[in-house]
């Protein structure tokens, strides 16, 4: 046995021989100068000392000898024994009382070979701090980087542990946690869902969620946080507090203003089914509609709610106990807020740019959640939340990320002013799709529409999509072409300008739109009720059109006019708004 125990001179020797690193540090005790060597005055030494063991105690441990150069020549410590002495004590006398070092070790040896023979050096060694925060007598905070101490802020130090531990948290195994302690009928859901033919153990290891050992099963964090029976025995906030809050700011005092607070608790499958049934009512409001009747009005997107709610759950920081994730519900927005920072590895602004970057603090949980189908490319949820929030035309979502919070907030107001969006419902019965209400809005002010508009403002890549929301604008009569082709060309040769840059459509006037589409309705409601119509059949009523008619310049566009009103199908069956026509006259098909 005790040829394969390495001892302290073996370990020093080895130490010189590879240099100084990240985890090891030489210092001389020797000063030289152009007028000769002499002995370092020993309050330096000693303060060398204390600094880099809280360096090193600040990062990943370390060890320090003195009396060793930086070129890992031993030239000794040729000191007094009251010297020696102040050194030895450096690890106390230099470091802050509040912040005491790890155990410290620190010894004096003889050692050294041929010319170095006979020299004493000071070996000193600390582990990695994880107690606090250490800081040298004066107070300063320093860190060990490659193969410098540097100072730095005594928050990044914490930051950069609470990190470390959160991204250790879900995948440490837990002492005393067995099978029993799962919910098995809500595990056996999950095995059917992966493979009907296995145990629920097996589906634990095939998840990674536990590994199996000679004593038995080892559960790990994660396992417990998915699936506990009781998750509160394992992680007291194991929650979704979900907050009605009357106003834009939680009041206090007399000024209190939450109407409701319901806290939602168990394992994460069972809250991401609980705390939605709690949350989606708060998703919509109930307002006076028509008809006098009271109508419910869904104001903010429910995909986006849902992958804010998952992402909340998946990514937040388990390892802060004392807090689980938080929604508010104002009256401007909801606010989902997620204990933990932000990794170090993603930014902010990486989320904004919508990148699809991913790095999942919880990885476990975040995979048995992707093969459940909770989530699907990692990577997605922001995205996909700022999309479901602009199919919907309403601001882009905030998100921002403090010390120990992640937040997210979604609003209801439109993209669209107060002005725009009366002038969009006054077109309500031409049935504009969103991207449609854009390009509309692009010309509302008398503006010709260029090409390159239409396409920068709905992000357009395939052109055939630019076509397509050109033709059902130009059918339903929203827009018009104001020069042909040939007269794009000349433009293009006269100005040198781009062809997509040529002014090409107009927006059709309000009251004319408005005159067009009347004599439309009313042809429709001289067609007799039946299965199938065409544009030939409105057509042969062109006395009730104006010549300059939108809908009437053959029986194709005719058709297709049609066809984008919502009036038939493609097959030219008739649709809804068409058979309410005729209803409304009193006749049936």
């Amino acid at each position: 046995m005790v040829g394969y125990l390495l001892d302290l001179v073996e370990r020093i020797n080895i130490a010189i021989r590879l240099g100084e690193s990240h985890f090891r540090e030489f210092k001389s005790a020797i000063e030289r100068s152009p007028e000769g060597e002499k002995l370092r005055d020993v309050k330096l030494i000693a303060k060398d000392i204390g600094e880099t063991l809280v360096a090193f105690a600040n990062a990943d441990g370390g060890e320090l000898i003195v009396g060793v150069e930086d070129n890992g020549r031993t030239t000794g410590i040729p000191h007094s024994a009251d010297e020696l002495a102040i050194m030895k004590r450096a690890p106390y006398t230099h470091v802050h009382p509040d912040t005491p070092l790890p155990t410290p070790r620190i010894l004096e040896m003889l050692i050294g070979k041929g010319a170095a023979a006979g020299k004493y050096i000071l070996y000193c060694s600390v582990p990695k701090g994880t107690e606090c925060v250490h800081l040298t007598a004066d107070g300063r905070c320093l860190q060990r980087h490659d193969r410098e101490t540097r100072p730095v802020p005594a928050e990044r130090i914490q930051y950069e542990r609470q990190e470390r531990r959160s991204r250790e948290y879900d995948r440490e195994f837990v002492d005393g946690a067995s099978m029993e302690h799962l919910n098995l009928e809500l595990l056996n859901k999950v095995v059917e869902k992966i493979n009907p033919s296995i145990s629920p153990e097996k589906a634990l290891q095939f998840l990674d969620l536990a590994e199996y050992e000679p004593l038995g099963l080892r559960l790990r964090r994660a396992a417990l946080l998915l699936f506990a029976s009781v998750a509160s025995k394992w992680h007291p906030r194991s929650q979704v507090r979900i907050v009605r809050v009357m106003g834009t700011t939680v009041g206090v005092g007399r000024e209190f203003n939450v109407s409701k607070d319901d806290t939602v608790q168990g394992n994460i499958i069972e809250i991401l089914s609980k705390a939605w049934d709690v949350l989606r009512p708060h998703l919509a409001v109930t307002r006076l509609g028509a008809h006098i009747m009271f109508q419910e009005t869904l104001i903010y997107p429910e995909d986006a709610c849902m992958e804010a709610l998952i992402n909340a759950l998946a990514h937040r920081d388990y390892s802060i106990e004392g807090r689980g994730v938080e929604i508010f519900v104002f009256d401007d927005r909801m606010e989902i807020l997620s204990p933990g920072s932000l990794l170090s590895t993603i930014t902010i602004d990486d989320l904004k740019r919508l990148t699809k970057a991913h790095q999942s603090r919880n990885a476990y949980i975040a995979r048995v959640l992707r093969e459940l189908g909770y989530m699907r490319e990692l990577g997605e949820g922001i995205p996909r939340i700022f999309r479901a929030m602009e199919e919907r035309d309403v601001i882009p979502p905030d998100i921002w990320s403090k010390a120990d919070t992640f937040g997210v907030a979604l609003y209801h107001r439109s993209v669209f002013s107060p002005k725009d969006q009366q002038w969009l419902d006054s077109l309500s019965q031409f049935r504009l799709s969103r991207d449609e209400q854009r390009v509309a809005l692009l010309g509302k002010d008398g503006h010709l529409i260029t090409p390159r508009e239409i396409l920068d403002t709905l992000k357009i890549v395939n052109i055939e999509d630019y076509r397509q929301i050109v033709e059902s604008l130009q059918r339903k009569g929203i827009i018009y072409s104001v020069r042909s082709a040939d007269q794009v060309k000349v433009k293009e040769k006269v100005r040198g300008q781009a062809r997509r840059d040529v002014g090409r459509f107009a927006l059709r006037p309000i009251g004319e739109l408005q005159h067009f589409y009347d004599e439309l309705i009313k042809v429709l409601n001289q067609i007799p009720p039946c299965n199938h119509i065409t544009g030939h059949e409105v057509r042969q009523r062109l006395y009730y059109l104006s010549p300059h008619s939108p809908y009437c310049k053959n029986d194709t566009e005719c058709t297709l006019s049609l066809r984008y009103l919502g009036f038939i199908d493609a097959e030219g069956h008739p649709l809804q708004p068409l058979i309410s026509l005729w209803e409304a006259r009193g006749v049936k098909r």
